[in-house]
């Protein structure tokens, strides 16, 4: 696993909630995550990694948090974050996409039809030029139907281009 993983991990408070969730272990590397829902959890700027066994409304994981005034339904889907106001009192909790750097230590993919050319730079061998590359083909040709397009930009050959296979995704 590269180091920028494991640096991404060092930013990463874990935390053990009750049923539903349980503490997320870094996977060694070579292996498959052990957390397949990761979702993160961000209040006065400390970001806690939650697994999940499933979707679950907002609402359930503000509860367990000790938040029991919020009622929010809106789905919390693997690979987003909860940013949770710093009152408890307060219910206004947005829900965005998880940072590339931590997807990708969690052992999550980029999704290449998606991710802006700064979420781009988080993959290995991606700078800021080839990062707007990627970009650049993708609004040029539309969507990537599928990760294996990406050696149609100019840079990523076959062995970036093996480097990136289980890094990427073309969900489109």
């Amino acid at each position: 696993m590269p180091i920028h993983r494991y640096l991404a991990l060092l930013s990463i408070g874990l935390i053990d909630l009750f049923a539903g969730l349980r503490l997320w272990i870094p996977p060694s590397p070579g292996h498959a995550p052990r957390c397949p829902n990761p979702v993160g959890i961000e209040r006065e700027g400390h970001t806690t990694v939650l697994c999940l066994r499933s979707v679950q409304p907002l609402s359930s994981i503000t509860d367990r948090l000790g938040i029991p005034a919020c009622s929010d339904r809106r789905p919390v889907m693997t690979g987003q974050i909860v940013h949770l106001p710093s009152s408890k009192r307060d219910c206004r909790a947005r829900i965005g996409p998880m940072p590339a750097a931590a997807r990708l230590a969690l052992g999550l993919r980029i999704d290449i039809n998606s991710a802006s050319a700064e979420a781009l730079r988080a993959l290995p061998r991606i700078g800021p030029v080839l990062a707007a590359r990627i970009v650049a083909y993708r609004r040029r040709h539309g969507p990537f139907s599928s990760t294996t397009q990406l050696q149609r930009v100019r840079g990523i050959g076959p062995r970036t281009f093996e480097r990136l296979r289980g890094l990427v995704s073309a969900q489109g």
